[in-house]
């Protein structure tokens, strides 16, 4: 099949799954539930394996993982959010302990 690139919205907790021609292969949708940034890091990695699944896509296929997140970024850490109550947070890092792609 090749490469391919996962979108996250954290927003909403939706997933994308696209081809490299960007085809989207797979999309999939849950309700927010925030539990803490352990918990919401764990729950994002889990909505990226659900959705490579449902493209039949290997994990090992996919080039790079993109979080989208209502608020200001750096390098990783959330500095905020404007609806999750999250602040100076390294998202990049929790992810990676669940699911770990660039």
């Amino acid at each position: 099949m090749g490469s391919a690139e996962a979108a996250l919205e954290a927003g909403a907790e939706a997933a994308g799954l696209a081809a490299e021609d960007g085809r989207i292969l797979a999309a999939v949708r849950q309700p927010l539930d925030f539990q803490g940034p352990e918990r919401f890091a764990r729950t994002l990695a889990e909505l990226a394996r659900r959705t490579a699944e449902e493209a039949g896509v290997s994990l090992g296929d996919i080039r790079s993982v993109g979080i989208g997140i209502p608020g200001a970024v750096s390098g990783g850490e959330i500095l905020y959010t404007t609806n999750i109550p999250m602040e100076h947070v390294n998202l990049e890092s929790l992810f990676r302990r669940h699911l770990d792609l660039p």
